[in-house]
């Protein structure tokens, strides 16, 4: 903790908030977990004469960021832009729109599979298996987003041709959430926009 100003027996707020910030990957009960152990030492080191920040003791809730439809375009836009691979800026902006398009949750889209994949009437529909309480739903996809998502699955069977993941990584097999999670950031903050889950507020 030196390098955020920490000395022995003392914690300031900054050194806690640093210490107790929400990670892009962590759950929420994760981050409160660390928050209150955190607070614990710092109570502990008060009653051995030290001088540390203790938070007050109160209900928190999660707040979380609303995009707006400029920044989704931008947030589209980071992600067909991102360094380093092709590859990767044609999954990622394919997945973000499913995302965005559908609302289906991140583990959804990243468990699925090409067979998963079918097309009706010139639409296409997406099997989620495993959904909430282990039942399967279809989500069919608008025109516009049937066609690009027909050309994207076309250019990946290529890139990926051993690959039965709808959205493979490099390896072939299918990106982790802690990937997703983790990979956007510089380009999320090249646009200027928030890539943290949400934040924490103070409960009512």
């Amino acid at each position: 903790m030196k390098e955020n100003g920490f000395q022995e027996n003392t914690i300031t707020k900054e050194i806690f908030e640093a210490w107790t910030s929400k990670r892009i990957y962590e759950r929420d009960k994760t981050c409160e977990n660390r928050r209150n152990t955190f607070r614990q030492l710092c109570q502990y080191i008060v009653r051995s004469g030290g001088d540390a920040y203790v938070p007050p003791a109160m209900a928190w809730a999660y707040r979380p960021h609303i995009f707006t439809n400029e920044e989704l375009r931008k947030f589209l836009d980071a992600a067909r832009e991102m360094e380093r691979s092709k590859k990767r800026q044609k999954v990622f902006y394919m997945l973000f729109s499913l995302l965005i398009c559908t609302g289906i949750r991140l583990g959804e889209a990243l468990s699925l599979e090409k067979s998963d994949i079918s097309f009706y009437n010139g639409h296409a529909v997406i099997l989620i298996r495993g959904a909430k309480f282990n039942k399967e739903r279809k989500i069919p996809l608008a025109e516009e987003m049937t066609a690009q998502f027909k050309e994207y699955l076309e250019e990946t069977a290529l890139l990926f041709p051993d690959s039965t993941a709808v959205f493979p990584a490099g390896h072939g097999q299918a990106y982790s959430e802690h990937e997703v999670y983790v990979i956007p950031q510089s380009a999320l903050e090249s646009r200027n926009l928030p890539w943290r889950r949400g934040e924490r507020a103070e409960g009512e």
